[in-house]
């Protein structure tokens, strides 16, 4: 069928404008710490403000003695990526600052 698009075909074509879009690398994103969650010595959490909300991933953050604190508001950096099982966008952390 010419012209259709795959729903694989859409999620990578979306995943890589956003892995080169600079705008998304080594990006710093602050915000208020919500639904923080540890999975197998993951933090997953969400980062949000008064209009919105990105959901973070900082993978062996345990182990890394990283401790986020709910509704305490932090700085994070890392790169804005998809996440094509799930088909959404997520921010893999690797610093925080509070």
């Amino acid at each position: 069928m010419e012209g259709i698009r795959s729903v694989s075909e859409i999620t990578s074509y979306i995943m890589e404008l956003m892995e080169n879009d600079p705008y998304l690398t080594d990006v710093w994103v602050y915000g208020e710490v919500s639904n923080c969650k540890i999975r197998n010595s993951h933090i997953f959490f969400s980062l949000k403000d008064e209009e919105a909300k990105l959901n973070c991933v900082i993978f062996g953050g345990e182990s890394k003695g990283i401790r986020l604190v709910e509704g305490s508001v932090i700085a994070a950096r890392g790169d804005v990526k998809v996440y094509p099982p799930h088909g959404t966008y997520r921010m893999i952390c690797e610093e925080v600052r509070s």
